[in-house]
């Protein structure tokens, strides 16, 4: 059984004209529901290594919710999370931590909600900032993850928490 846990990005502040997107930070706003996720997600599901997108925003979220683990988790860029996200990203995992169960991906709006669908046939609607999809899969390597092959499990939104 493998879990991949999905999480949109905390609030991020506002791009400036000589910003680039990729370059924004978080803008603090969603800092008290790091713990609160954090507290959600059980002990059965506290991932092994988060796999982030390289923006800022998606990395400096990864390390908000490291800390609030209170756990050594390695955080680990991958490129596609930011603008291409596809199951190619299972094949990163196998190559690189095919004896992870339980991994998180921190990642943008329209991706993250789109890529869940398509793993479970869910569309979860609303997914704001730092909103957190757990998904199981019926199998035993990453690479054996099919489209329509998940199921959604559980949907985490801060301000429900």
């Amino acid at each position: 059984m493998k879990t991949l846990i999905v999480t949109r990005h905390a609030k991020a502040v506002e791009s400036t004209e000589n910003q680039s997107d990729i370059s924004r930070g978080l803008s603090g706003k969603d800092s008290k529901y790091f713990k609160k996720i954090v507290k959600r997600l059980s002990k059965k599901t506290m991932p092994e290594l988060i796999i982030t997108s390289p923006a800022v925003r998606a990395f400096d979220t990864a390390k908000g919710l490291v800390n609030k683990f209170k756990k050594e988790i390695p955080i680990v860029t991958w490129d596609p999370l930011y603008d291409n996200l596809t199951n190619d990203l299972f094949e990163f995992i196998d190559s690189n931590n095919s004896d992870k169960d339980i991994i998180m991906i921190t990642g943008h709006n329209p991706l993250l909600p789109m890529f869940i669908e398509k793993l479970t046939g869910k569309d979860p609607k609303n997914f704001p900032t730092l909103a957190t999809a757990i998904l199981k899969f019926d199998v035993e390597k990453w690479m054996d993850i099919k489209d329509g092959s998940g199921k959604f499990k559980k949907l985490l939104v801060p301000k429900d928490l």
